[in-house]
């Protein structure tokens, strides 16, 4: 192989390895060989501390390994306003909502989303799916919320909702500092 394409040695050769685990079966396995595992969005705090927790367990020890060397993450549906519930439930919701967890209603969006009938999703969500998946506070009360809703449950957690530099800085601010105790 040519020089190019030989790197030499990079000087933090571990890099973590993890995998999206929507399923118990990934769950397991990203604990049994992995650094993290990556949680759906729409698993609600429920199925996180009844399925994933204990799956991450079991493949944890099934390879003679902590549960905590398996780093868990998901990332955070929040709502901060009335329009940005809108704008939720229209989008991420029921786009993410395919999933086994949410049973028949899981299927029919996986169907309609297989044949790219994108705009009649929205109506399949309902209001249990976003209380059960998003965490809806005023920005001054979400670093709270949301550690009500995953303490324990999530190593790691990101907010499903963009990041601009110089907009919300003082949102940002807050949530950052009332996490860390600053």
């Amino acid at each position: 192989m040519t020089p190019f394409f030989s790197p030499s040695p990079i000087a933090h050769p571990a890099i973590p390895i993890d995998i999206a685990g929507a399923n118990t079966g990934l769950a397991h396995l990203a604990s049994e060989v992995c650094d993290g595992v990556h949680a759906h969005p729409l698993r609600s705090a429920r199925s996180l501390r009844e399925v994933l927790r204990p799956h991450i367990a079991a493949g944890a020890a099934a390879a003679g390994r902590e549960p905590s060397a398996c780093v868990s993450t998901g990332s955070a549906l929040v709502m901060t306003s009335h329009d940005t519930k809108v704008l939720r439930f229209h989008t991420n919701l029921s786009c993410c909502a395919g999933m086994p967890c949410w049973g028949a209603l899981g299927e029919e969006l996986s169907r309609v989303a297989a044949q790219q009938r994108w705009a009649e999703m929205s109506s399949l969500v309902d209001d249990t799916m976003g209380t059960t998946c998003v965490v809806e506070a005023d920005p001054a009360d979400l670093p709270t919320a949301l550690c009500e809703r995953y303490e324990g449950l999530l190593d790691r957690g990101a907010l499903d909702m963009p990041f601009i530099p110089g907009e919300r800085d003082a949102f940002w601010r807050h949530l950052t500092t009332a996490r860390n105790g600053k």
